[in-house]
């Protein structure tokens, strides 16, 4: 689909690929003032999903996964059930700027990101998606629902229960939970939270009314709403990101072999390199990360890495075939995406 999405675009975006690949960094840059209205984009996932005693991935979730194995298509319509925590004084999420997140969303997943012919250097257009994914998304439900609290902790389960919202089930359709924030003490004050999901293996009740996305309001509108202050990252991506985690992917700097977040380690996808650090910064391409004494070229634009959303524009062949391994009978996301 990249291929067919650059092939019919205009002679100025081809040139606009061509600049990025001698290091010309299209995008326009924020100012000093700009990056530092609010910290670096954290997603939480990792650690939520290994650190505690409740949320651990079961080994066996992907015994036989094989990254180079071409996996069948699968054509999936998922329905998220969106729950709005919000407090008296908060300014209201309305019906249309959720839709506008599926939106959003479903245009990230055919392949068709507008950043794409201004930020994806040639030398990774024959990694991108060939073809739309065929997994689409819709709003099933939206609940709502007026608390008292505007700071969640991360590390509980509040946001399900008492003064939350229970979630749908999870086996057929993905839970978004939206609050107004997110706090955890063992991070640093810049790493400001904006979000986290729960892994394929994670949780394995009947219901699984706990997989889905976990994001602050803040992150949920676009562009230039009046109250936006993390304004490198406003482009609606943080649920793409999130999204690709409940589909099976890891952060770009990969796994150990106990499913624990490690620098330079494996993402478990086999078209992506091997990454040291998350990168949060406007990067000029060629950039490298120097893992086990060997110099990889960056994918800084993946929607997993943690750059401005106007960077991120594209997720892998290798990274859509992860997401299909997951929708096979059986496997944890088999019936995901199978209900109206």
């Amino acid at each position: 689909m990249i291929r067919n999405y650059i092939k019919n675009t205009s002679i100025l975006a081809l040139t606009c690929l061509q600049l990025s690949c001698n290091k010309e960094q299209l995008t326009e840059q924020p100012t000093e003032q700009d990056q530092n209205i609010k910290g670096n984009e954290f997603c939480l996932t990792d650690k939520i999903n290994n650190e505690s005693t409740e949320r651990k991935i079961d080994p066996w979730v992907e015994y036989d996964y094989n990254p180079t194995k071409i996996y069948p298509k699968s054509v999936r319509k998922i329905g998220l059930i969106f729950n709005i925590l919000e407090t008296a004084k908060t300014k209201k999420i309305t019906d249309a700027q959720v839709q506008k997140q599926v939106d959003i969303l479903n245009q990230n997943f055919k392949g068709e990101d507008p950043e794409i012919p201004f930020n994806l250097p040639l030398p990774f257009i024959r990694f991108g998606m060939s073809e739309p994914s065929g997994i689409s998304f819709f709003v099933k439900k939206i609940n709502r629902k007026t608390t008292r609290i505007k700071v969640w902790d991360a590390n509980g389960n509040d946001y399900k229960l008492g003064d939350g919202i229970m979630g749908g089930n999870g086996n057929f359709y993905l839970n978004i939970w939206i609050l107004d924030a997110i706090s955890d003490p063992s991070l640093d004050d810049d790493e400001e939270i904006t979000g986290f999901a729960i892994n394929p293996g994670v949780d394995n009740s009947s219901s699984k009314s706990d997989f889905g996305v976990v994001t602050t309001r803040e992150i949920f509108f676009y562009e230039k709403e009046s109250h936006i202050t993390y304004k490198t990252h406003n482009r609606s991506k943080t649920l793409t990101h999130e999204v690709g985690h409940c589909l099976g992917l890891y952060h770009m700097t990969g796994v150990d072999s106990k499913f624990n977040e490690v620098n330079c380690g494996d993402d478990k996808v086999s078209d992506t390199p091997t990454q040291a650090y998350f990168h949060y910064d406007y990067l000029k391409y060629p950039y490298f990360d120097n893992c086990h004494g060997q110099n990889f070229n960056q994918m800084f634009m993946n929607y997993m890495d943690y750059t401005p959303h106007d960077v991120r524009c594209f997720f892998t062949n290798g990274q859509i075939n992860r997401m299909r391994y997951f929708f096979q009978k059986g496997k944890y996301n088999s019936e995901l995406g199978t209900k109206k």
